[in-house]
C-alpha cells in the first residue's frame, strides 16, 4: 500500500498575514547611517542650548557668622553661679564666663557669631565641673542642656 500526503506550496493564512507583518516592521526600521561624514554634519548641525539667567537673578551667597544660645536648666543654690568652658566662639577651657540668672533655675548666654562649633562644658562658680561628656552646639543653633553635678 502507497501513502499519499499532500504537500502545499502556500502558506497557510495566517503564517501569511505573520509575514506581511514582519515586512511593514522592516521597512519602518531606520538603518544606521554608514557615511561618516553624514553623522558628523548631522551631529555638528546641532548646537548645545546655554542657559542663560539674567543678572538679577544670580546672587552670591556667602556664609555669615551666627550666634549661638545656650540654656540651662538647673538649681545651682542661693549664691552660686553658673560659668561655661569650651572651644569656639570666644570661649576658653583656660577660664569661665557666667551665665545670665533668667530664673530660680534657669541660665542663658548669647554667644559671639561663629562660624565654627562650640564645645563647652558648665560648671557652678567655675570650679565644679558638671559630669558626662562636653556638650556640642552648632553655630546659630539655640540649645539647651539640664547638666547633673
Amino acid at each position: 500500500m502507497k501513502k499519499t500526503s499532500k504537500k502545499t506550496t502556500e502558506p497557510t493564512p495566517s503564517v501569511s498575514k505573520l509575514r506581511s507583518k514582519q515586512k511593514a516592521v522592516a521597512a519602518k526600521k531606520v538603518l544606521p547611517v554608514t557615511n561618516p561624514k553624514l553623522s558628523e554634519k548631522r551631529i555638528a548641525k546641532k548646537k548645545p542650548v546655554a542657559l542663560k539667567l539674567p543678572a538679577s537673578k544670580v546672587s552670591v551667597v556667602t556664609p555669615q557668622a551666627a550666634s549661638t544660645f545656650i540654656t540651662a536648666k538647673i538649681d545651682v543654690g542661693f549664691g552660686n553661679e553658673l560659668y561655661i568652658r569650651g572651644q569656639g566662639a570666644g570661649l576658653s577651657w583656660g577660664h569661665g564666663v557666667k551665665l545670665h540668672n533668667v530664673n530660680h533655675d534657669q541660665w542663658s548666654l548669647t554667644l559671639s557669631p561663629s562660624f565654627e562649633r562650640i564645645v563647652f562644658k558648665l560648671l557652678i562658680n567655675d570650679t565644679s565641673w558638671c559630669i558626662g561628656e562636653d556638650y556640642i552646639a552648632a553655630p546659630g543653633s539655640h540649645v539647651s542642656v539640664v547638666p547633673q553635678f
